[in-house]
């Protein structure tokens, strides 16, 4: 993953922003107003970075969080997911599927990251919002998945909900904190969900002042599963990871780039090599036998790829321009908003230690980075017609900023 070129924009487009700071409250409201227009995902990250970053009242922050749980079945995921084996999924389109779960961007998981953060801010519509989210029965898997459920967050917000401020003193005398968590964990009916809560007993036990009936009702529903998992067989084949019908042809070309020798960056038979890959990438856009998405992530990669090995200057600028047309993809970005994330929104979340290193490097005397190299960046996202890529422009400007 190229970082270089996400660092120099997150450094070099705090300058281009509108009038208004991007810290401000009026700045953050705008992206905001933008970002609705997008996918659920997409809205709810904007609003999840901006929270962070403190820059809306608090009873804004209070409406934002309400609004996200509201829109959250809009996701184009139900429910959240991990990797059935430790480590990464595979490759091709499990890889890619496997990160956009990290992200947390599913119905449940928003819903429950929403009433996480609104412990704190308003603890009793927290646990309002958390009673409405529907006790379901996880869905199944079977012995080949490649993803199992992943009921984590929900249960981090289950014992944060439980926690001081979230009843009335009247409804702690008839013990409703426990009677929820009773009712909670006796719905469990997977081993995911055992081992999702197991961290968290502790905790609700303490917040309820009924460990016992707490390790009562938590012994029930592992028996419960116990004697189900009894009656099923017993896994013998492993994971299958799917895989790119191209998969070698993808790798072949990026370990082609790979190989670009980075002490010849200045002379003309790299610029001749670099130049030869890019047209194979540019001819990457119509991939039989693999999906959009699928061939929206190789050609991002390859890219990525290019733009991390060329030196400034005009090679450098056309892989850019690369990059950015092939992460302006209105298709995958409806479609697939979670793993178009990937590319464009994780390396903000990376932003503050790339820029501290940068920083740091340069007062130590360290290289130098080319002007031109550092301000081409955001001049090219100026002039890109997709607005969801200007708005993590502009979320990257305000975390620089904040440094």
């Amino acid at each position: 993953m190229p970082w270089r070129l996400l660092i120099v924009v997150i450094i070099a487009v705090a300058g281009l922003l509108p009038a208004a700071a991007p810290d401000s409250p009026t700045s953050a409201e705008l992206l905001l107003d933008q970002a609705r227009s997008a996918p659920i995902e997409i809205f709810a990250d904007v609003a999840f970075r901006l929270l962070r970053a403190n820059v809306l009242p608090a009873a804004r922050q209070v409406e934002v969080l309400e609004e996200v749980f509201r829109r959250a079945g809009e996701a184009r995921q139900a429910l959240p997911m991990k990797n059935a084996k430790p480590g990464p999924a595979g490759t091709g389109p499990s890889e890619f599927v496997g990160r956009a779960n990290d992200l947390h961007l599913d119905a449940l998981s928003l819903r429950s990251r929403a009433v996480q953060l609104l412990v704190a801010r308003d603890p009793r519509l927290a646990r309002r919002l958390f009673e409405e989210i529907p006790l379901r029965e996880w869905q199944t898997t079977g012995c080949e998945a490649t993803f199992v459920p992943d009921p984590l967050l929900y249960y981090k917000a289950f014992a944060e909900v439980l926690g001081k401020g979230a009843f009335t003193a009247r409804e702690n005398e008839k013990r409703e904190p426990l009677l929820l968590a009773e009712r909670v964990l006796r719905s469990m009916t997977t081993i995911e969900e055992l081992v999702a809560v197991a961290p968290f007993l502790q905790k609700v036990g303490e917040a309820t002042g009924g460990m016992d009936r707490i390790n009562l009702a938590y012994s029930g529903a592992a028996a419960a599963v116990k004697e189900a998992m009894a009656q099923k067989p017993k896994c013998t084949d492993a994971a299958k990871p799917k895989t790119w019908s191209n998969e070698a042809d993808f790798k072949a070309l990026l370990s082609e780039i790979g190989r670009l020798p980075m002490k010849d960056r200045g002379k003309p038979e790299f610029a001749f090599r670099a130049l030869q890959l890019m047209h194979k990438v540019e001819d990457w856009r119509d991939v039989a036998g693999i999906t959009s998405i699928d061939a929206f992530h190789q050609r991002v990669e390859l890219w990525q790829a290019l733009e991390d090995s060329c030196p400034p200057g005009e090679l450098h600028r056309t892989a850019l321009e690369g990059f950015l047309s092939a992460l302006n993809d209105p298709a995958v970005i409806r479609d697939a908003p979670a793993e178009w994330l990937l590319h464009a929104n994780y390396p903000v979340f990376r932003a503050s230690l790339f820029t501290r290193e940068i920083l740091d490097h340069s007062a130590k005397g360290g290289h130098p980075f080319d002007e031109d190299y550092i301000n081409l960046p955001p001049q090219l996202m100026q002039t890109s017609p997709n607005l969801v890529i200007a708005i993590y422009g502009q979320l990257a400007a305000m975390r620089t900023k904040a440094e």
